[in-house]
């Protein structure tokens, strides 16, 4: 088994093409957007919205394709229609699947990626619930989620032995290409839930031994929603112990005991698209494989030294891990809020509107101290 040459690592030693033209339609050869002859998703888009989503080329990229559009936001008179689009983004010959939100009739100022936790398909209820919040939270930003690498319908599928390009670490390397891909040097926030807070942290690793790459990727902030980052030495006390044999427990108590209507509402049309199929289990095993293997809370550490990063869970999520928040937060607390909710744990991630909620006016606060501007605080 031959992992594939880092095409993160080649970046920064070639000059970048010029940006794909932003025309909706190429033909498949030239490298641009794909719309089947037939599609109607264009006029489900407004005209001054461009459907291609691409603002620059990176080393492998091939055949970029819109698969579905939906809405969001014209339930409400304080917010304005958001149109999420999903694409497959082609890079060395695998199909990763993203959705990506503009603001409405104004240019972005900033980028939010955003990556799912595990078994968090792309096309499912909980992420696209989590994706349409993040739209709303940051008006004033491109919106980007990326679903995990072999997991959901759209995505591509691999095989156990190319498992290596697409384990946490090459998931983190796969990322960054999408992000120079789709933000173009834009000022990015990360978002990350449980599994996706360890992509991230793998991210910022590869990102601190490239002075060239961080140009290319200028993380300025990040917000963890119910993150996963547990030291390898508390694997099998938090991981295996606390919190996968009480997870079922959890759930029940959640569902059952700690939510309103309206969240019982929400936990049934998120759940009807939750599933995984036979063709998902391979990338989930690695996923969990990568997971057990832990992220060093040296890494952790690291990643707040540099990164003002905003974190919200559950009191009682044991993946949590709010010992060590605390201890990093002793030595980099101008880097770190901590907002923990009391008495819940780990199935909080599936409820993305209290997360959210609890992130707020926090987060934008944020995004305002690091781009020097305000106008997000009356969003």
């Amino acid at each position: 088994m031959t992992p594939r040459q880092s095409t993160v690592e080649a970046i920064p030693q070639q000059a970048m093409q010029p940006a794909v033209e932003t025309i909706a339609y190429l033909p498949r050869s030239d490298g641009g957007i794909f719309l089947e002859p037939q599609s109607d998703l264009l006029a489900q888009l407004p005209e001054s919205l461009n459907p291609n989503p691409l603002l620059r080329n990176v080393r492998g990229l091939g055949e970029t394709s819109l698969l579905a559009v939906r809405t969001s936001g014209e339930y409400r008179d304080d917010v304005p229609t958001r149109h999420h689009r999903l694409y497959n983004v082609q890079i060395n010959e695998f199909k990763h699947v993203v959705e990506v939100t503009d603001p409405v009739n104004r240019p972005a100022t900033h980028a939010v990626l955003s990556l799912p936790g595990l078994t968090e398909k792309i096309e499912g209820g909980i992420r696209q619930t989590f994706h349409a919040h993040m739209s709303h939270l940051f008006p004033d930003a491109r919106i980007i989620s990326i679903g995990s690498d072999g997991i959901g319908p759209n995505s591509g599928t691999y095989s156990w032995g190319d498992r290596i390009d697409h384990n946490l670490e090459g998931m983190a390397e796969h990322r960054i290409e999408l992000a120079i891909a789709l933000a173009e040097s834009m000022p990015i926030f990360l978002h990350a839930t449980s599994m996706g807070s360890a992509i991230s942290a793998r991210m910022h690793k590869k990102l601190r031994r490239s002075p060239e790459l961080q140009q290319l990727v200028p993380i300025h902030g990040q917000f963890l929603t119910s993150p996963a980052l547990v030291d390898p030495h508390n694997i099998p006390r938090d991981l295996a112990v606390a919190f996968l044999p009480k997870l079922l427990v959890d759930f029940a108590k959640e569902v059952g005991l700690k939510s309103s209507l309206q969240e019982l509402r929400q936990l049934k049309e998120d759940g009807k698209n939750m599933g995984l199929a036979k063709r998902d289990l391979l990338a989930l095993g690695n996923q969990v494989i990568g997971l057990m293997g832990g992220t060093a809370e040296a890494d952790v550490a690291a990643m707040i030294e540099t990164t003002p990063t905003v974190v919200v869970a559950g009191e009682k999520d044991p993946v949590a891990q709010w010992k060590m928040w605390r201890r990093i937060g002793n030595d980099y607390g101008d880097n770190l809020e901590l907002h923990p909710i009391r008495g819940r744990g780990h199935v909080m991630a599936m409820k993305p509107g209290r997360l959210c909620e609890k992130l707020g006016r926090t987060a934008r606060a944020r995004v305002c101290q690091e781009l020097g501007h305000n106008a997000l605080l009356g969003a």
